[in-house]
């Protein structure tokens, strides 16, 4: 994981190995990529999702709360 700011914006990103799901291949709710972007957006920020070599990465930049969007 890595947290930090850049131009003002707070910058997360999480990035895993993609791996056999503990549940079987089955997927999940559904609900918490798309709750994660609305809570970002929700924020004036962006929610970007990929994968590749294995790895599976989520990565969001948005404001402080409070701060003055342009």
């Amino acid at each position: 994981m890595d947290v930090g700011q850049r131009d003002g914006r707070i910058c997360v990103t999480v990035e895993n190995r993609v791996g056999h799901s503990l549940r079987g291949s089955g997927s999940g709710s559904g609900l918490g990529l798309v709750g994660m972007r609305e809570r970002v957006e929700s924020s004036s920020g962006r929610l970007t999702i990929d994968s590749d070599d294995g790895r599976f990465r989520v990565h969001a930049e948005f404001s402080p709360l409070g701060a003055v969007v342009r």
